[in-house]
C-alpha cells in the first residue's frame, strides 16, 4: 500500500492487518518502487492525492513487473483522465477515498491472492 498521506496510510494498513493481511505500507511512491523491486505482492493499492497522478509510474511499475497483481487507485479526489489512464494501464479498480474500514475489506477481499483459489 503506498499512500503520500500518513494519517490515511497507518489507518487503512492497520484496518488490513486487523484482517490478517500483511501490508506493507509505503509512505511514498519512492519507497513504494524500492518495495516493488524487492518483492512479490498478491494486491498493490496506489494512491492518487491530485489531478498530477503521481502514483502512475508507480501503477506502470507493479503492472510492468507482474500482469497479474491486481492494482487499485484509490483517489483523493475523482479526475476523468487520471481514472481513465489508470484503467488503460491496467489498474482493475479505481476508488475515491475516504473509504470505511469495510469498503477497504470488501475491496481487499475481491482479490483474493491466486493460491486461495487452488485447489
Amino acid at each position: 500500500m503506498v499512500d503520500e498521506n500518513t494519517e490515511d496510510l497507518h489507518v487503512y494498513a492497520e484496518v488490513l492487518r486487523r484482517q490478517g493481511c500483511d501490508v506493507r505500507a509505503c509512505g511514498s511512491f519512492h519507497e513504494g518502487r524500492d518495495c516493488l523491486e524487492a518483492g512479490s505482492f498478491d494486491l498493490v493499492i496506489v494512491s492518487q492525492g491530485s489531478h498530477a497522478f503521481e502514483g502512475r509510474p508507480l501503477l506502470e511499475q507493479a503492472i510492468e513487473t507482474d500482469r497479474e497483481v491486481p492494482v487499485v487507485v484509490v483517489a483523493t479526489s475523482v479526475d476523468i483522465q487520471a481514472y481513465l489512464d489508470a484503467m488503460q494501464l491496467g489498474a482493475r479498480d479505481y476508488i475515491e477515498k475516504p473509504l470505511s474500514a469495510s469498503q477497504l475489506v470488501d475491496m481487499v477481499r475481491r482479490f483474493p491472492p491466486p493460491c486461495a483459489s487452488a485447489a
